[in-house]
């Protein structure tokens, strides 16, 4: 999906659009993937033209659109706030994907509860940029593989300093 943008190019307060689109083609990636993988997971009902058409609009419009919802509430609102770039945008951009996911639960109180989730998890997203901390880490610092880890052998060695996991039939040493 690349495109060479990366989110963060920017302040919030430029090139809305960019950030909009940004999260529309990774939203929209990815819920097409859970969509797929809910089709073929699905065994009651037979696999009609409308069921697939039901099943991929039922998880692409609302995470699309709540995503873009929340970065053209997290991009206006550092406008209006006179071009101030913090976490609070993010929040409050993850506070109105609530009112998409309402319509999406039918029901305002669990809404609520996922504009909730929405709001910290942008604020933490934005505390990760600002402060250069990584949630969700590709590479372990200090650990080091050994007996040709992701060469293909049957198992792998990965020493993590204060914890040795060896292959899953054993136990951490």
């Amino acid at each position: 999906m690349g495109g060479g943008y990366y989110y963060f190019e920017t302040p919030d307060y430029d090139n809305c659009a960019g950030k909009v689109w940004w999260g529309a083609k990774y939203s929209a990636g990815l819920s097409a993937s859970i969509a797929t993988l809910d089709i073929l997971f699905e065994t009651r009902v037979p696999k009609t033209f409308e069921f697939v058409t039901g099943r991929y609009i039922r998880y692409i419009v609302p995470w699309t659109t709540s995503l873009m919802l929340g970065a053209s509430v997290a991009c206006s609102l550092s406008n209006l706030r006179g071009k101030k770039d913090d976490s609070w945008n993010y929040f409050w951009g993850g506070a109105a994907t609530g009112l998409i996911w309402t319509k999406f639960f039918r029901c305002s109180g669990k809404g609520a509860a996922s504009g909730f989730v929405a709001a910290v998890a942008g604020s933490l997203f934005k505390q990760a940029h600002e402060h250069d901390f990584v949630i969700l880490p590709y590479h372990i610092p200090g650990a080091t593989a050994y007996y040709g880890a992701g060469a293909g052998d049957e198992w792998a060695d990965l020493r993590i300093p204060g914890l040795i996991w060896t292959d899953p039939g054993r136990r951490p040493q």
